[in-house]
C-alpha cells in the first residue's frame, strides 16, 4: 500500500466526514442522536453509524489514519457508536481497533463485523481474529458475509 487515497475514496471518505459534523452538531444540541431499538432482542441503537469497507483500508501511517480518526471522535461525540467492519475490507477491522483503543472508545462501540470461510472451525477462527483486531471481548452483531 502506498498511502495514496484515490480521489473516488476521498470524496467517499469527505462526505461521510462532512455527514457526521453536520448531523453531528444538532445531535449535540439535542442532547442525544435518535435510536432505534432492534427488533427481538430489545437493543437500542444509533440511527448514524460508519462503514468501513474500501476507504478505510490502509496501513499505519497516522497522516494516512489521522480524518478516519477524526470520523470516529465526531461520531462517538455525536452519540454514535455503529462501526460495521469486515475482515473483507483489508486492514479495516485493524484500523477501526487501533483508532477506537486509542481514542478510548472501544467500550462504547457497538461492533459489527462479518464472518466469511469455509466450515465451522475456520469460521470460529476468523471471528476469534476480528476480536483481537477490534482490541474488544465481544461483538455486537455478527453477519455472514456472502451468503
Amino acid at each position: 500500500m502506498t498511502g495514496e487515497v484515490s480521489r473516488a475514496a476521498f470524496l467517499r471518505l469527505m462526505a461521510g466526514a462532512g455527514a457526521v459534523a453536520l448531523l453531528g452538531q444538532p445531535a449535540l444540541a439535542a442532547g442525544a442522536m435518535t435510536r432505534r431499538i432492534v427488533p427481538k432482542t430489545g437493543v437500542s441503537v444509533p440511527v448514524i453509524g460508519v462503514g468501513t469497507a474500501r476507504a478505510w483500508n490502509m496501513g499505519k501511517r497516522p497522516s494516512d489514519r489521522a480524518p478516519h480518526r477524526e470520523i470516529l471522535r465526531l461520531l462517538f461525540d455525536a452519540g454514535g457508536s455503529v462501526v460495521d467492519t469486515s475482515p473483507m475490507y483489508g486492514n479495516a477491522e485493524t484500523v477501526v481497533g487501533d483508532l477506537l483503543r486509542d481514542l478510548g472508545l472501544g467500550d462504547r462501540a457497538f461492533f459489527a463485523t462479518k464472518v466469511w470461510a469455509t466450515g465451522k472451525q475456520k469460521g470460529i477462527d476468523q471471528m476469534e481474529k476480528s476480536l483481537n483486531l477490534l482490541h474488544t471481548d465481544h461483538l455486537d452483531l455478527m453477519q455472514v458475509h456472502n451468503l
